[in-house]
């Protein structure tokens, strides 16, 4: 989810990157998708080129317990079990809630992704925000 406020149509792959364009558009469709909590991979891991029998294998053997340990931060600060399943726009608004943008350096030390400020600057913009209409907006990226 966290992840998701960061996405500005890079990746690893043109597949990758249409699968995660595919489920932004999919939750901004139906704010009321219901997501489940994983720990394993995900719809999102699917399409990544790294994922390897079932377990990530970007930058060695490593990978798997690095992605788990950055799973475990953010859940952990989320209050949140795994296989919880609610509606995409309450998984949001938990994340805009309960983490801010100076919380990024601690739960996500590991990405290599943190550097580049993308999702500092979704979060600080609300990128993924829960309206009073309760209607999920994707900004900026053209989304």
């Amino acid at each position: 989810m966290l992840c998701l406020y960061g996405f500005r149509g890079l990746g690893y792959s043109p597949g990758f990157i249409r699968n995660m364009t595919g489920i932004l558009r999919a939750i901004e469709g139906d704010p009321e998708r219901r997501v489940e909590i994983a720990a394993a991979p995900d719809e999102i891991c699917h399409a990544c080129p790294h994922l390897q029998d079932g377990k990530c294998g970007k930058g060695g053997p490593e990978s798997e317990a690095r992605v788990h340990r950055q799973d475990e931060r953010v859940l952990r600060r989320l209050r949140m079990e795994v296989g919880k399943v609610l509606p995409a726009r309450l998984a949001f608004s938990r994340v805009e809630q309960g983490i801010s943008p100076e919380d990024l350096p601690e739960l996500c030390q590991e990405c290599q992704w943190l550097s580049l400020g993308y999702c500092r600057e979704g979060l600080r913009a609300g990128r993924i925000s829960a309206t009073s209409d309760w209607q999920v907006h994707f900004r900026s990226a053209g989304l």
